[in-house]
């Protein structure tokens, strides 16, 4: 709203191709804008089963649901009428979206998910289980090999491991990408013409 209002200082906005972007629990925030619903008790119930994940852990630290009133606004639609696509980047929290939300998802939706190996985070319980549960005419999903799920965060300056370490010991693993040879920024390169694609294409929607 306050961008659409102020066209001399951040340009025009094209209104009828709007794009959000997330990562983590931002691209959980991006499905929520495009139109997914969340349904606390049923992630409550898968983190029963996947007790080890970061997201069920990072979940319970946050206590989003922790009254009648919370969880009712958490459960709540969310939508942007504005936003005309999504991009999610390696998200988490996806089993909790309802399949009937996710499967008349009305934008054009991509996720990218990191596919080096992760006990906390496993591509196939989230980025992988939510692709399987959209409109397929609509979305589109890619796994990149040797991103980890900090590969979308910003390049980490020399020194940085350490500082991070000092700081807080085992924080410098945000500094880690996967095992391949590629860097940082040769993987960030991949994601952004991924991401240029995604938007070049005519919108595809599903029902609204």
């Amino acid at each position: 709203m306050q961008v659409q209002a102020q066209p001399k200082r951040f340009g025009e906005v094209a209104t009828g191709r709007v794009a959000v972007v997330g990562h983590s629990l931002g691209g959980w925030t991006a499905l929520e804008i495009g139109g997914a619903r969340f349904d606390p008790e049923r992630f409550d119930l898968d983190c029963k089963v996947h007790t080890t994940l970061a997201s069920c852990s990072v979940y319970q630290q946050i206590n989003p649901a922790s009254t009648p009133d919370a969880r009712t606004r958490l459960a709540a639609d969310l939508r942007d009428k504005r936003v005309t696509s999504v991009v999610s980047l390696d998200l988490g929290q996806s089993r909790g979206m309802t399949d009937a939300s996710l499967a008349a998802l009305p934008v054009p939706t991509l996720v990218i998910a990191a596919g080096a190996p992760s006990a906390d985070l496993p591509a196939e319980l989230e980025s992988a289980n939510l692709a399987r549960r959209l409109p397929p005419a609509s979305s589109r999903y890619i796994e990149i090999s040797d991103a980890s799920h900090f590969s979308f965060l910003s390049l980490c300056k020399p020194g940085a491991v350490a500082m991070l370490e000092e700081d807080v010991p085992g924080d410098g693993i945000i500094c880690q990408d996967g095992e391949g040879r590629r860097s940082r920024e040769a993987i960030q390169q991949q994601v952004v013409g991924l991401i240029d694609e995604f938007l070049a294409q005519p919108l595809i929607t599903t029902q609204r």
